[in-house]
């Protein structure tokens, strides 16, 4: 990008500079030093999001240049996907009003609504959207009027031919990430800090969700699919969120032995696959609170539309009524039975 100051007429004419200017100053001011890029970069970038020139390690504030055809021209860098900052030029003893850019920032609202739950907001503000995220090595933005889910995989075969299964159905947008995209502790927004202060606008936190397999053993309690977890300081009747959830798991050799075609738990076929990734957005949609009504602290299986489960393509719906034949146990025995 480049910042061009010139002397113009009422009607936007670029005129030489007046007799004996030959130089002008720009300036920037109230520029943002955001951590990182992109609200989940790990490059640890701690300079001015904004500088003149085109030096990243010297990323100047001001800078004076010579008019050349009545242009004083100056490169303008940038170096954050959500930064900001104002600008204003200078020249013979008058200078420009300042001008913000962007022109205009998002600000801190998160109140998107998705089927079946009665919970708005994703726990990413507007601004954090706007900014973005780097997801399998490319920076994406993400849609402020829609709730947003990331998962990723523990399983590489579970991740390549199941995916996110058909969470795609829950009415909102499901990104498939890598584990590398998120910190230790599965954050995806962690870099919300303006170093020159404060926090970057409505920052509240959203973790992705682990999708794990358990498909090395049958279910536990005999026939069950899936399994949603709690973090085990929540408990099994605290609020269904991704925050609160330390991850889902899939049986995938139980699914294999039920199969209505060829009940082995190591073959699968293609009524398998459809039921793993019904069992995967199943899952995922207790994450999320879909469904709404509880008993003893966890979500009914509740259809949100309607079908039945095997689900046909055109009702793929996953809260079902009776989808799970075997109980969800406690956060204690499920850290009991991961060892």
């Amino acid at each position: 990008m480049t910042l061009v100051a010139a002397y113009v007429t009422d009607q936007g004419q670029i005129v030489p500079p007046p007799e004996g200017v030959t130089q002008a100053t720009i300036t920037l001011t109230q520029t943002t030093l955001l951590v990182g890029r992109a609200m989940n970069d790990f490059s640890g970038d701690l300079l001015l999001d904004y500088g003149l020139g085109t030096d990243p390690l010297n990323r100047l504030q001001t800078m004076t240049v010579s008019f050349v055809s009545s242009q004083a021209r100056v490169p303008l860098s940038v170096y954050d996907y959500g930064g900001w900052t104002k600008l204003r030029a200078a020249a013979g003893g008058t200078e420009t009003d300042l001008l913000a850019l962007p022109t205009n920032v998002p600000g801190s609202d998160d109140n998107e609504s998705s089927p079946g739950n009665s919970n708005n907001g994703d726990s990413l503000s507007d601004f954090e959207e706007w900014r973005g995220f780097f997801i399998n090595g490319f920076h994406i933005r993400t849609d402020p009027f829609v709730k947003d889910l990331f998962v990723y995989h523990t399983d590489l075969v579970l991740r390549v031919f199941h995916g996110v299964g058909y969470a795609t159905a829950l009415g909102i947008n499901v990104y498939h990430i890598s584990p590398s995209d998120v910190d230790n502790d599965s954050w995806l927004n962690f870099n919300s800090v303006n170093a020159i202060g404060g926090e970057t606008p409505g920052h509240r936190g959203q973790k992705a969700l682990r999708i794990m397999e358990f498909g090395q053993v049958s279910c536990p309690a005999g026939e069950c699919y899936g399994l949603w977890a709690p973090r085990v300081d929540e408990g099994v009747n605290s609020f269904h969120s991704v925050n609160n959830t330390d991850f889902i798991a899939i049986w995938s050799r139980t699914v294999r032995k039920n199969s209505p075609s060829s009940p082995s738990e190591t073959v699968e076929e293609q009524p398998d696959d459809a039921k793993i990734r019904q069992t995967i957005a199943h899952e995922i949609g207790h994450a999320i609170s879909v469904g709404g009504n509880r008993t003893n602290g966890l979500l009914d299986h509740v259809n949100v539309t309607s079908g039945s489960c095997p689900l046909s393509s055109s009702q793929r719906t996953v809260m079902v009524s009776g989808y799970h034949l075997g109980d969800v146990p406690s956060a204690v025995e499920i850290r009991r039975r991961l060892g």
